[in-house]
């Protein structure tokens, strides 16, 4: 039988900044198009994050991980230019 505590520990797992935001946007739940106009930041940012995730997963199966966060980041903010392809070795 599961219990609350295995609930508690997976929700303790989520960021706060997340759960603010996802609470921000469930409040104009079907007003999707006024929260378009008046959140374009906050929703942009979700749906980076959540590309993030998609990414980084379909990453790690291929066997490709970041360890670096901030240079992950900087990837993803497209402030790194130097990267290397399938095809090329290691710089």
């Amino acid at each position: 039988m599961r219990s609350f505590v295995d609930l508690d520990r997976l929700l303790g797992q989520i960021p706060g900044t997340l759960v603010t935001a996802l609470s921000t946007v469930d409040v104009g739940r079907g007003s999707e198009a006024l929260y378009r106009d008046q959140l374009p930041g906050l929703l942009s940012q979700l749906a980076d994050r959540a590309r993030v995730a998609s990414i980084t997963a379909s990453s790690a199966i291929e066997g490709i991980v970041v360890a670096d966060e901030a240079r992950a980041d900087r990837i993803l903010a497209g402030r790194v230019t130097n990267l290397r392809n399938r095809g090329r070795a290691p710089c």
